[in-house]
Formats: structure tokens, sequence, C-alpha cells
């Protein structure tokens, strides 16, 4: 496995895998730091979200407020500090929503390949944890 570049965001790699076909594929995979989103909910039941120019779409976007864990930071410590980096709202309560590994990032589409029964299953790329944050 070789990277190809690195960011302070993400890093990416390139390896060559040999295919259910038997043919050797090669493979880029994005590497992203842990993460989380917010689901911030006001008292009165909306849901703030936040505007924010995406360069890979060349738009500005709604979308849920996000951003990085730091190191050796507590997932929820990390949904609060974002939220109210993000939103300039104070959350009173956090409750973890979920975990889960996206598929892709922005508008990069990762290339997928269908296992053998005794295959591996690969790492996940990055966690991403949504957190219901009640902001009062």
């Amino acid at each position: 496995m070789a990277i190809v570049c690195s960011t302070r965001v993400f890093a990416v790699d390139v390896e060559k895998i040999p295919g259910p076909d038997g043919r050797t594929h090669e493979v880029a995979t994005v590497r992203h730091a842990p993460c989380v989103v917010m689901v911030p909910v006001l008292d009165d039941g909306r849901i703030v979200l936040i505007r924010q120019y995406r360069h890979s779409v060349q738009r500005t976007l709604w979308e849920l407020p996000a951003g990085s864990i730091n190191p050796g930071e507590a997932p929820e410590d990390a949904a609060k500090r974002e939220c109210e980096e993000e939103t300039k709202l104070a959350p009173s309560r956090v409750e973890k929503l979920a975990s889960m590994f996206p598929a892709s990032l922005e508008k990069i589409v990762l290339p997928r390949m269908a296992l053998g029964q005794n295959t591996e299953i690969p790492k996940p790329l990055f966690p991403m944890t949504v957190f219901l944050v009640i902001v009062l």
C-alpha cells in the first residue's frame, strides 16, 4: 500500500489487490480521521442546518454540522465543541444516535469489490459518530 496524497484532513492510498476474477485491480482508498455529525434540535423541535461552500460541487449546501475529533478527545466532547463552533449554540444534552462508515466523501466515489466467502472483510475507512444534540 502506497500513500499517494496526504492532507491535514485525509490521506489517499493505492494498492493492487487480486479480484474474484483472478485479475489484479488497483484500488484507491480515502482514509479520513474520525469525525462527528450532529443533528441539533431546538426546544421547539426544529433541526438546525448550516450553509457551507463545498468546492467539490462548487456550491453552497445546506448540511448538518460536522467536524473532526481531536486526538484524545471523546466523540461526545467533539460533538459539543463542533456544535458550538459551527452553529454558535451550546448543547444542553448530547446523545449518540449511531456510528457508521460512509462509503463516499463529497463527490468521490470509491470502488467496491465483491468478496468471496472466505475473504477477510476490509477495515472501514473511517468512523463517523452521529449525535442528537439538544439545544435549549
